[in-house]
């Protein structure tokens, strides 16, 4: 996962009146210095208006995507989440 600086944020929410999308940061791979861009990402309506609903008593800084406890995700918390379902669905690097 990034780290908390470049995570998705509250803000990074556009549901207004275009059409819904996450502003998503860029990955700061590689040696150096990274300025961190966001880019528009289209998303379906009814998943922005989960988003809405699920952070609207939130500070626009704070995290977007948080665990049922409120805290950040981190690696280690979906690495094996994700290594699970690669598994199931028969998909191999």
């Amino acid at each position: 996962m990034t780290d908390a600086g470049d995570a998705l944020r509250v803000r990074d929410l556009q549901n207004g009146d275009q059409a819904p999308r996450l502003m998503m940061p860029s990955s700061k791979k590689g040696k150096g210095m990274k300025k961190v861009q966001h880019r528009p990402v289209p998303i379906p309506a009814a998943l922005a208006n989960k988003l809405k609903d699920f952070a609207a008593a939130r500070e626009p800084e704070a995290p977007l995507l948080t665990k049922r406890d409120g805290s950040p995700w981190k690696r280690s918390d979906h690495t094996r989440l994700f290594a699970r379902a690669v598994k199931r669905a028969g998909i191999t690097a």
